[in-house]
């Protein structure tokens, strides 16, 4: 990623220094809630159960790879970061207020094209509090087209709306984002010509989540994806689902 393709604004950036008048910071979304859900899912599987869930749900490799694909939205975060710290004298004052950063997507080719007109673009807003990058952001991406790996073959991917993801904890600006990102998406997210709208997953570089609401109760289960074995989370419970065998508690 080069700054060439991120295009950087500050808003109402104040330096905090003695008295005066604060930035105000902006607002951002609130996944507290969807946090909680992942952390606590709420319904209580029995066999048939689990493996009604795994029929009903796309596969998670294939989920895991669009949202990945699609955290490139994330990439926003440092350069807002930086921009930050360019005006805080090597973190000796303390800073507040919000960036905006705006990605141009590179498409899904081999040779990636930067061309909002063609593949789109990321917006998003990042709040910056005590010289710290608030958690969560919140974006809309216009029909960005980018590039997942599925089972490294590559894959159309296409997001278009409002989103909203969480770093997992407020980092100082300037540093690079490692560990666990949570992304909930209010548009929708085109996978290889198939459109799936409101969706949500949280993933490290490792491990991948999706939160699926059971249509019949509303109840909640966790899918998870840990090193190439799909295993279903409950109220209590770990499932581990083989591919062409029933699922089984783990």
């Amino acid at each position: 990623m080069t700054f060439s393709n991120i295009l950087v604004r500050g808003i109402g950036l104040l330096l905090l220094v003695g008295c005066g008048d604060r930035a105000a910071i902006p607002a951002t979304p609130d996944l507290s809630a969807l946090r909680h859900d992942y952390d606590a899912p709420t319904a209580l599987l029995d066999t048939d159960d689990a493996n009604q869930t795994i029929q009903q749900n796309p596969t998670l490799r294939e989920l895991a790879a669009a949202f990945r694909a699609a955290g490139y939205a994330a990439d926003g975060v440092q350069p807002a970061g930086e921009s930050a710290k360019a005006d805080s004298d090597e973190g000796s004052i303390d800073i507040q207020g919000g960036v905006h950063v705006t990605l141009r997507c590179p498409g899904d080719l081999d040779m990636p094209m930067f061309d909002p007109a063609t593949n789109g673009s990321i917006s998003l807003t990042v709040a910056i509090e005590k010289s710290r990058v608030k958690r969560s952001i919140g974006g809309r991406a216009t029909n960005c087209i980018v590039r997942g790996d599925l089972l490294s073959v590559p894959i159309r991917v296409a997001v278009d709306g409002d989103f909203a993801f969480d770093l997992g904890g407020d980092i100082g600006v300037g540093i690079p984002f490692s560990g666990r990102l949570l992304m909930r998406m209010d548009g929708t997210l085109d996978i290889a010509g198939i459109v799936f709208e409101n969706l949500s997953a949280r993933w490290t570089k490792d491990s991948f989540e999706y939160l699926y609401e059971r249509p019949e109760d509303g109840q909640t289960v966790v899918m998870e994806l840990v090193e190439g074995t799909v295993r279903l989370r409950d109220r209590e419970r770990l499932w581990g689902c083989q591919e062409g065998e029933p699922c089984g508690l783990l």
